[in-house]
């Protein structure tokens, strides 16, 4: 059912979304996910879901340049690339995905921000950019 992944790279929390581009459906996922635990989780997400496409929110600053963050994802990108060769991993300029999503968080005044659910958030907002580019492409 949620054939794609969306991933909200962080130097310390990773955010996860699930969506299925025919139907619209994006989910954000509900585990507390650290960077140190990355390529375990990543795995067992692929496996347990029949992820098929995996979706990377990558950083740039007002001039569309490399941040040092972005370097850093473009690696991990690689490793994707070469770990999970049958998947076709794609890119989405993530700027504003964060402070949407803790915009989110906010709509609902008697939430305290968390920072797994705005990492999760940030992923759902990553996929939607990139179905919304798909759709446009289309």
């Amino acid at each position: 059912m949620f054939d794609f992944l969306s991933i909200d790279w962080g130097e310390k929390r990773m955010g996860y979304a699930y969506g299925n581009i025919e139907t619209g459906l994006i989910i954000p996922d509900r585990e507390k996910r650290y960077n140190n635990n990355l390529y375990t989780d990543i795995a067992e997400i692929i496996r347990m879901k029949a992820i098929k496409s995996i979706i990377v929110g990558v950083p740039s600053n007002f001039s569309f340049e490399d941040t040092e963050t972005s370097l850093k994802i473009k690696k991990f990108i690689n490793y994707l690339s070469k770990e999970y060769s049958g998947i076709p991993v794609d890119t989405v300029n993530e700027r504003n995905s964060t402070k949407e999503a803790i915009l989110l968080q906010r709509a609902n005044e008697n939430t305290k921000l968390d920072k797994f659910e705005t990492n999760h958030l940030a992923a759902v907002k990553i996929l939607e950019f990139y179905f919304n580019q798909e759709n446009t492409n289309t």
